[in-house]
C-alpha cells in the first residue's frame, strides 16, 4: 500500500500552540502547521506568498493570541504579523537598531530579542503592540581584545533569562531590566546552557558537561570528549534539555547524541538517530536537530539536518517517524516549491542530474 507522501521539512525556526507546532521551513520558505498527535503537516502561508509580503527569511517564528510573529534575522529588518482568523498577512518595522539576532525569549508580555554579539544591545518589545519599551546597551564589560564574542543559547526560567558569552566563565541573567553575570568555576569556554531550580548545567565548546550553582561554584564535571569523534572545528554539542532525571545533549555536525542519566552518572550514546534529507534539499548543513517537544517520557526532536525523531526516556530507545502531507496542499505543489527553491537558490545540478534526484527521491517515498 502506498504510504502518505511525506513532508520533509526543517522546523528549526518554531513556536509551539495547543497540539501544533507552528514553523518556517528553511527549504520552501513557507509556514506551515504541524499537528504533534498525527503528524500531518498543513501550509499556513505560501512560499510564494510570504515572498510576494516580502519576507524573505524568518529567524523566529513567536504566536500569540491568534497571531503569528516572523522575526527575521536582523531585529531592524521588517517582521511578519500574521492574523490567523483573518488570514491576513502584513509587515511591520520594529525597530531601527541594527542588532544580528541569537534568540528571542518570551517573558508574559515582552520579548526579549537577544543580539549575537556581546557588543551589541538587548531590545525589549512589548508583545501586543509591538513597541520597543527598553533598551539595555554597554552589558557587557569583557574583552578579547579585538576578537568578538558571540552569544548563544539562552534559556528562560520562570522569571529570568540566562545566556552564556561563548569562549568564557561567563554566564548571564536577566531579570526585568536588569542584567547581571555570574563567573563559573574551573570552565573557560562555555557553549550553551540550561537551568534547573537549583542547579545550571553547560556545555563548553570542547565538549565537557558540568553542574554549577548559582554562586558558579563547580558541583560536578563530566568529559564526554573520550567518546567523541571530535569535530574539527566549533562546537561538538550546541543544545541541552533537561527533562527530570535526564539530560539530552544534540549535537553539532556528525557527534552521536548524549543520554546523561543524573542520578547514576551514565552516559549513553546514540550513534544514529534518524536518516538525513538528501543533500539536494539541504546543502552544507551540519545540525541533525534543534527543536523538541516533550510528551509523557517521550521527547520529539523535529527535523533540521534528520527526520523526525523519538527518544524513549526511560530507556533510551529512538523511533523514525515520517511527517505528512495534510490535506490543504497537494504533493504536486509541495515538490514545486522544494525544487523551484532549490533551482532558484543554486545552479549548480545540470538537467539531469536534477531528474535523476527526483526520480531517485520518488522511488524512495513509495
Amino acid at each position: 500500500m502506498k504510504k502518505e507522501p511525506e513532508f520533509i521539512g526543517k522546523t528549526a525556526k518554531y513556536d509551539i500552540t495547543n497540539s501544533r507546532i507552528i514553523f518556517f521551513d528553511e527549504i520552501t520558505y513557507g509556514i506551515y502547521s504541524l499537528n504533534i498527535e498525527n503528524l500531518f503537516v498543513d501550509v499556513i502561508i505560501t512560499p510564494l506568498r510570504l515572498k510576494q509580503c516580502g519576507i524573505e527569511y524568518v529567524g523566529e517564528v513567536i504566536c500569540y493570541e491568534g497571531v503569528i510573529l516572523l522575526i527575521p534575522d536582523n531585529y531592524s529588518q521588517e517582521w511578519g504579523v500574521y492574523e490567523i482568523e483573518k488570514d491576513f498577512l502584513k509587515t511591520s518595522r520594529i525597530t531601527d537598531i541594527d542588532v544580528g539576532r541569537s534568540d528571542v525569549i518570551r517573558m508574559d508580555a515582552m520579548l526579549y530579542l537577544m543580539p549575537a554579539r556581546a557588543d551589541a544591545p538587548v531590545i525589549i518589545v512589548d508583545i501586543s503592540s509591538l513597541k520597543t519599551i527598553a533598551v539595555i546597551d554597554g552589558w557587557c564589560d569583557y574583552s578579547k581584545g579585538e576578537k568578538l564574542i558571540g552569544i548563544w543559547g539562552s534559556t528562560a526560567t520562570e522569571d529570568s533569562i540566562f545566556f552564556p558569552l561563548i569562549g568564557t566563565n561567563r554566564l548571564y541573567k536577566i531579570t526585568g531590566m536588569e542584567i547581571s553575570y555570574i563567573e563559573l568555576e574551573d570552565i573557560d569556554d562555555i557553549y550553551t546552557c540550561c537551568v534547573e531550580t537549583d542547579y545550571i548545567w553547560n556545555v563548553s565548546e570542547s565538549g565537557v558537561l558540568s553542574k554549577h550553582d548559582f554562586d558558579g561554584a563547580l558541583v560536578l564535571k563530566t568529559n564526554t570528549c573520550d567518546i567523541l569523534e571530535k569535530n574539527k572545528k566549533g562546537a561538538q554539542y550546541l543544545r541541552i534539555l533537561s527533562f527530570n532525571n535526564m539530560l539530552i545533549l544534540l549535537p553539532n555536525q556528525h557527534n552521536p547524541i548524549l543520554l546523561y542519566k543524573k542520578n547514576t552518572k551514565e552516559i549513553i550514546t546514540i550513534e544514529k538517530y534518524g536518516s538525513s534529507f538528501r543533500q539536494l534539499y539541504i546543502k552544507n548543513y551540519d545540525v541533525p536537530y534543534w527543536g523538541f517537544v516533550r510528551r509523557n517520557n517521550n521527547v520529539f526532536l523535529l527535523p533540521n539536518r534528520f527526520r523526525f525523531t523519538e527518544i524513549d526516556l526511560e530507556n533510551g530507545s529512538i523511533t523514525e517517524r515520517r511527517l505528512c502531507i495534510g490535506k490543504n496542499f497537494s504533493d504536486e505543489e509541495y515538490h514545486s516549491w522544494i525544487y523551484g527553491k532549490v533551482l532558484y537558490e543554486e545552479n549548480v545540478f545540470s538537467l539531469k542530474s536534477f531528474i535523476e534526484e527526483i526520480s531517485e527521491d520518488e522511488k524512495r517515498l513509495l
